[in-house]
């Protein structure tokens, strides 16, 4: 009976020792991948608050989430914690077009696809992010963006209908390196 006890003991304590490993795992995994893409974004944007135009998805340079060979990408590194963030863009027609934000943790916290923009606001955009506990005023074409997390990446997607079509390609290029970004004050002006 004894060498049973000890068994069950011993079983039990493994498993243990497992779920917590499963648990930190879990908890450690996103945010240390997170803070790694942020810091590669960040040096290669200049600095935090900062589109840095990525372009089309190579199999060596691919670092972003959820991506795709077919999308051209502008990612902006972010930091909320002092004043909220405005990013302002413009939306190309015939193309699919997304915006999202990623916490330090790597959760989509938030998504907003060109046909829900161009119906709720208009094709130029203003995505004013903030900490959910600033209460920000927004008007016209701005979309508040309250984030739990302070910091993150801020990524926009804009759909390639053929990635050997220069013109298109440089068009559309073009159109994503106008986005621009600007710091408020701590009211959100």
């Amino acid at each position: 009976m004894p060498d049973a006890i000890s068994s069950l003991v011993w079983i039990l304590r493994t498993l243990v020792f497992f779920v917590v490993i499963d648990r930190t795992m879990l908890w450690l995994i996103p945010r240390v991948a997170s803070a790694r893409a942020i810091a590669i974004v960040r040096r290669r944007a200049g600095g935090i608050n900062r589109f840095h135009f990525h372009g089309l998805n190579t199999p060596t340079n691919c670092r972003t989430p959820m991506s795709t060979a077919d999308a051209l990408m502008t990612l902006c590194p972010y930091d909320v914690s002092d004043a909220p963030l405005r990013l302002s863009v413009t939306i190309p027609e015939d193309v699919y077009w997304s915006f999202c934000c990623y916490a330090q943790n790597s959760d989509n916290v938030f998504a907003m696809n060109d046909l829900q923009a161009v119906q709720q606001i208009g094709r130029e955009v203003v995505f004013v992010l903030h900490c959910d506990s600033v209460k920000v005023a927004t008007a016209g074409n701005e979309v508040s963006v309250p984030l739990k997390s302070s910091r993150g990446i801020a990524l926009i997607r804009t759909g390639v209908p053929d990635p050997h079509d220069s013109p298109s390609l440089s068009l559309l290029a073009s159109n994503q390196r106008l986005a621009s970004v600007g710091v408020s004050d701590r009211s959100g002006k």
